[in-house]
């Protein structure tokens, strides 16, 4: 199964210590495209005759890992190096199948 990320965006707030900064982290460009591919379980027969469930589960720790948000609280074009960063997880670490069915 593989899914096609173009653009992905993740607000919200983030605390150290006695500091807290809003993020906004933000992927697009054609340089971060990425195709995530997911090995399922068993074969997922696709029908009109029934519904069919695929679930994912995304870790954000996983999604921001390597990234200092405290430093670099808005990532987006700005900050090639950061966003590159983050596409990556996005590949490679940061969404796991929940069900197939």
């Amino acid at each position: 199964m593989a899914y096609h990320l173009i653009f992905s965006a993740l607000h919200g707030k983030v605390t150290e210590g006695a500091t807290t900064k809003n993020i906004k982290v933000e992927t697009g460009m054609n340089a971060n495209f990425k195709t995530l591919t997911l090995q399922l379980p068993s074969p997922v027969k696709i029908s009109s005759a029934k519904q069919t469930t695929i679930s994912l589960q995304a870790d954000v720790a996983k999604l921001i890992d390597g990234v200092d948000l405290i430093t670099t609280p808005i990532i987006g074009a700005a900050q090639a190096e950061a966003m590159q960063a983050v596409a990556s997880n996005y590949e490679t670490r940061a969404f796991t199948l929940k069900s197939g069915k």
